[in-house]
């Protein structure tokens, strides 16, 4: 599950230096790490963890970048 959350941590780093982006992108990899530890206090185990995360992450992933396409196309018309 930890190679998940550091997998995932790795895909957000080229954005996560957008000022723009930042909050919101450190702010979802603290929600992915409370998701993994409620998961884990469940009983659930460790590769189900990562799987749900992973699932959680690209499903932002893919809203993530729609929404820097947009920013994008707006700062050069």
């Amino acid at each position: 599950m930890n190679d998940t959350l550091l997998a995932v941590k790795e895909r957000l780093a080229a954005v996560a230096g957008l000022p723009s982006l930042e909050c919101s992108v450190k702010r979802h990899c603290e929600n992915l790490e409370m998701l993994a530890r409620t998961l884990k206090s469940l009983g659930m185990g460790e590769q189900e963890i990562g799987q749900n995360v992973l699932s959680v992450f690209e499903e932002y992933e893919r809203e993530l970048l729609h929404a820097v396409g947009h920013m994008m196309k707006g700062a050069n018309p």
